[in-house]
């Protein structure tokens, strides 16, 4: 399951080609979701690097909707809490 599973439930119903960034965790990660479903997903687990792998994954997602003829209608972006912030 991926880590935008959450997020994709609450924004397929309005809009159906998302650019999902992860930017939360030591996890870098750029998804594409259409209607619901990830069609493109890419990941790096080998620690906080997100300076040198998030630019290329975002290439690398919008070539692919390039490619596919697909336009890209929302961005969503999870950032991280503060500390200083309660949830």
């Amino acid at each position: 399951m991926s880590i935008f599973a959450p997020y994709l439930r609450i924004y397929f119903l309005i809009m159906s080609c998302i650019l999902n960034i992860e930017t939360s965790t030591d996890v870098c990660s750029v998804a594409i979701s259409d209607s619901g479903q990830v069609i493109f997903n890419q990941e790096d687990h080998t620690g906080p690097n997100h300076a040198v792998k998030l630019g290329v994954f975002v290439d690398e997602a919008l070539d692919f909707l390039d490619s596919h003829g697909l336009p890209l209608e929302a961005v969503a972006v999870r950032v991280p809490i503060p500390d200083c912030v309660s949830v």
